[in-house]
Order: structure tokens, then C-alpha cells, then sequence
């Protein structure tokens, strides 16, 4: 119902849609790939455990220094994320930050330039929220997450 009031308002409609299988989710991924400036909110083993080969990709794109997209990620303290930010450490534009110890997530939470990105694992599914304004209110909302963690907006 929320959805549905929001898309009812104003001229401009969002564009919502849901994925549910993984080469579906994959696609959507890669469109987040192509953005200006993306914000990652989320957890590098549950994306590992199902999408492996996926994460494999962004790490080797990630830490290729012609890949111009600016990401912003605040990833769950592991393994994972802190080896996937390793692997970036020389590209200046993929940024990383911590979250505190044992915080867990259900969903993961992606924004780009006109797309919201919201991604269950139990069970698999995604739901693309396409509004230019809203990916803008909710980027306002993660840069002060990432300011809070310590990190520059």
C-alpha cells in the first residue's frame, strides 16, 4: 500500500518492479554498475554465499583503476568485506567503511543515481524502486549513516 499511494502521487511515477530469480538479480546489479555514484549497505558473505561468482567480478572490476563509477559501501564487519575492500584499496573511488561489530541486516540496500535497490536473501528476491527523487532523499539519508561511521560525504 505504501508503494502503491507513493506511485499515485505527483507526475512522476516510480517505476517499481520485482526480481526474483538469480540471473534476474544479477541484471540489476550490473545496471548498478553503470551508475555515476552507487551506495552499497549490506553484507559481502551473504552476497558471497549466493551470488560467489558475481562478487568475484566487482572485486576484479572494483580494483581496476579505468572503472569509473564512485561506490560508497558500509558493509557488516567480516571476512569478506574486509577482503573485498583489500582488493580495492588502490582505486580511490571505491570507498568502504565498517559497520559496528555483530550488527546484522535481513536486506541489502543499493542506490544509484535514479534506482533504490532493496535485496532479500530469505527468500531471494529484489524490488527496483526507479524515482530519481527518491534514490536522492535516500542517498541523503545514507551519506549521514556514512558520516556517522566517520567517513567524509
Amino acid at each position: 500500500p505504501l508503494f502503491r499511494a507513493f506511485q499515485r502521487r505527483g507526475h512522476q511515477k516510480p517505476q517499481i518492479e520485482i526480481f526474483e530469480t538469480k540471473d534476474a538479480i544479477t541484471s540489476v546489479f550490473r545496471m548498478l554498475e553503470e551508475a555515476k555514484v552507487s551506495r552499497y549497505y549490506g553484507s559481502y558473505a551473504r552476497l558471497h554465499e549466493v551470488f560467489p561468482a558475481e562478487v568475484e567480478r566487482w572485486r576484479a572490476r572494483g580494483a581496476d583503476m579505468k572503472y569509473n563509477n564512485t561506490s560508497k559501501r558500509l558493509c557488516v564487519d567480516e571476512p569478506e568485506g574486509r577482503a573485498m575492500a583489500k582488493a580495492m584499496t588502490h582505486n580511490k573511488k571505491q570507498l568502504f567503511q565498517f559497520l559496528p561489530k555483530n550488527t546484522e541486516m535481513a536486506m541489502d540496500l543499493s542506490i544509484s543515481d535514479d534506482m533504490l535497490v532493496i535485496t532479500s536473501f530469505q527468500p531471494l528476491f529484489a524490488i527496483v524502486i526507479r524515482s530519481a527523487d527518491l534514490a536522492r532523499c535516500v542517498s541523503v539519508m545514507y551519506d549521514l549513516a556514512w558520516k556517522q561511521q566517520g567517513g567524509k560525504a
